[in-house]
């Protein structure tokens, strides 16, 4: 199972930096937000990030899988 590079990281984490500096609608910033918003969004933050561990599972099997059938 490959996972992505050390460099690979670094861009998509720059991408991820750059898409939130981008002043769009909602995006507050953190010290603008109210006590409740700032826990109502870390929420929904470890939601997101469980729901994209599950999907790295499910990818590192299918590929593993992929893998067995070649």
């Amino acid at each position: 199972m490959s996972t992505l590079g050390h460099q690979q990281a670094q861009d998509l984490r720059q991408r991820a930096e750059d898409s939130l500096a981008k002043p769009e609608g909602d995006s507050a910033r953190l010290s603008e937000m109210s006590p409740y918003k700032v826990a109502r969004t870390l929420h929904e933050l470890r939601v997101h990030q469980v729901e994209l561990e599950i999907q790295n599972q499910e990818l590192r099997r299918a590929q593993l899988a992929l893998e067995v059938s070649r």
